[in-house]
């Protein structure tokens, strides 16, 4: 950078400088009230779109209160769907622990012995 673009730049920063200090003090008040919260839009393929959002500090602390307040412990139960020829549709559902309990499997007592011979001729 030129001498002269130094001089420049430090001229636009000291008339800029009163202009800033009270944009940032009316700013912390601000934000005294509010709360920075990053959203992301995971809709679509990545790069997902992230955003800035302020909101008040009421409604993130009720947003807190609702969600403590149904707590309930929940499983992600991932299930594969075997029938038919690969790939093979996977799905991924979310249950709470006591649906899990109904879900156990029981061993398969009647397990099929594969062993001798088959009951066919193979061979002709």
């Amino acid at each position: 950078m030129t001498m002269k673009t130094l001089a420049l730049l430090s001229g636009m920063c000291v008339i800029a400088l009163p202009g800033g200090a009270s944009a940032q003090a009316t700013h912390e008040s601000q934000a005294v009230d509010t709360v920075r919260v990053q959203v992301v839009d995971r809709t679509g393929k990545p790069p997902f779109t992230r955003k800035f959002e302020t909101l008040p500090v009421q409604d993130v602390a009720q947003f807190e209160a609702l969600s403590q307040e149904n707590a309930m412990e929940w499983v992600e139960v991932r299930t594969v769907d075997m029938s038919g020829k690969p790939p093979y549709q996977r799905k991924v559902e979310r249950l709470r622990v006591i649906d899990i309990a109904q879900f156990e499997e029981i061993k398969n007592q009647d397990s099929t012995d594969y062993s001798g011979r088959p009951p066919f001729k193979r061979h002709r």
